[in-house]
């Protein structure tokens, strides 16, 4: 029986500096962020591995400037029972060549990975990757304190829900009902302020949370990594983990990381009338995704009074067929009328438009550039469609389907919004009859061109004159 740590996770680099260079890349500007936050996902591992009475440890290799020596040097005073990394898609190659280093200095660590790539092909990653012992397809946070106090009584981890060893015969993701019984996430482990947050704010310290997990509609570039079905939280159990965040981490901006966080009309408008009594709306500024078809001018003002400054949509195109294609169920009307009502209520609209969806030519993607530009957000950006494990997207692309070819399965490339490392010698990842990879490239390069980055406090001042007017109009 080990006394040591139970479970080491790691947020995996190779080289920090590149990792974090690329970070800043994505900027909007110089001092406000994107795209860094916390990793949610590890914070409720984190915690529930804690309640179930077992030592868990993080480190962040990017955040925390750690090179694989100064890793193997923790791994050393550590000495974890289990090694972890959650990962996107594109992490995995960079994941597996610290495990197969990992393996060779430390036989005796047990390696797993999880995350939405994992649960999507948990018995190809098994099969391509001999370092790795067991993966977790689905959710973690109830199934890992399973499997490390399994292994420490020298049980079989493979009946686990959600767990694939090698030789698996089932084929499920799990899924949490009850989210509301589940411990908050765990933030001590993470140096918080190292972590300037996931989007553009004015705040000092920004924590990520999420209300509900699934998403019932049925983009075809989605994966859905938390299923099709959505399990909602209480209005109190938020209201309390905001609460939390605030005493214990002088938390001021909340950055909500529901798939859509406009779902229920009844819930959402509990939750506002929650935030205004509690007096929390004084004291929190937040951020969300959501439809443009979710959206109405009376509820996006009340969101303002509630304490919504910044609300992200996914546009995707502004071409009608490309959107009945891909199951987007939405309008360009809609679009352009719920950026307008953003701005009407002083909620800052962002969004993003992806380059290269079945049905898409240089005339269709020239379109939708025009007319992002004419919603004068404060931020668009332009991913490329990757055809990521698990998406419909993906399997049409294996089809043929409108001419789309898949041209690697080098996961390290499927990294759809960074086009300076696609200049680099890569080759990409998808094509199609109408658009090459170089055109795809291109046609974003321009989008950005078309799109300049804007500054949020000018933002914010323009769109405080704008409603004056507005209400005197």
């Amino acid at each position: 029986m080990r006394d040591n740590l139970d479970l080491l996770l790691i947020e995996p680099s190779l080289d920090w500096e590149k990792s974090l260079k690329i970070k800043m890349s994505m900027r909007i500007e110089k001092d406000k962020p994107v795209r860094e936050g916390l990793k949610i996902s590890t914070g409720y591992i984190i915690s529930s591995v804690k309640a179930a009475g077992l030592k868990v440890k993080f480190i962040d290799m990017i955040i925390e400037k750690v090179g694989l020596n100064e890793l193997f040097t923790i791994i050393e005073e550590n000495n974890p029972m289990v090694i972890g990394m959650p990962c996107f898609t594109f992490q995995v190659p960079v994941a597996i060549e610290i495990f197969s280093k990992i393996k060779k200095k430390f036989s005796n660590i047990i390696l797993c990975i999880g995350g939405c790539h994992v649960s999507s092909l948990p018995k190809k990653t098994l099969s391509d990757y001999p370092y790795v012992d067991f993966v977790i397809s689905g959710e973690a946070e109830t199934s890992m304190p399973i499997v490390l106090n399994r292994i420490k009584s020298g049980l079989d981890i493979s009946s686990i829900y959600g767990v694939f060893t090698r030789g698996s015969e089932k084929d499920n993701e799990y899924y949490y009902e009850d989210v509301d019984n589940l411990p908050f996430p765990d933030w001590s482990e993470f140096k918080i302020k190292n972590y300037a947050g996931c989007l553009p704010h004015i705040g000092s310290v920004e924590l990520p949370l999420i209300t509900g997990r699934g998403c019932p509609f049925k983009c075809i570039f989605c994966c859905r990594q938390s299923g099709s079905v959505c399990r909602r939280r209480t209005v109190d159990s938020v209201i309390e983990e905001i609460k939390r965040n605030v005493k214990d981490f002088g938390c001021d901006t909340i950055t909500f990381l529901d798939e859509t966080f406009v779902l229920n009309k009844k819930w959402i408008n509990q939750f506002m009338e929650t935030m205004h009594s509690s007096g929390l709306s004084k004291k929190i500024q937040w951020s969300c995704t959501t439809r443009v078809s979710s959206v109405s001018l009376d509820l996006l003002k009340e969101m303002k009074k509630a304490g919504c400054y910044y609300i992200f949509y996914g546009f995707e195109s502004a071409n009608k067929a490309v959107l009945k294609i891909i199951k987007k169920g939405i309008t360009p009307n809609q679009m352009r009328t719920a950026a307008e009502w953003s701005r009407q209520s002083g909620i800052i609209p962002t969004g993003s438009f992806i380059i290269g969806l079945p049905g898409d030519n240089r005339e269709s993607v020239l379109e939708t550039i025009e007319f992002a530009k004419n919603l004068n957000l404060y931020s668009t950006t332009f991913p490329i469609a990757t055809p990521f494990p698990g998406t419909e997207l993906r399997e049409m692309a294996e089809k043929g389907e409108y001419g789309m070819k898949i041209i690697s399965d080098d996961w390290g490339e499927y990294l759809a919004n960074d086009f300076d490392t696609y200049d680099k010698g890569k080759i990409g990842h998808l094509i199609s009859d109408d658009l090459s990879w170089g055109e795809r490239i291109e046609l974003q390069r321009f989008a950005y061109n078309k799109n300049p980055k804007k500054k949020l406090r000018e933002y914010i001042d323009a769109l405080n004159k704008n409603i004056r007017s507005y209400n005197n109009g």
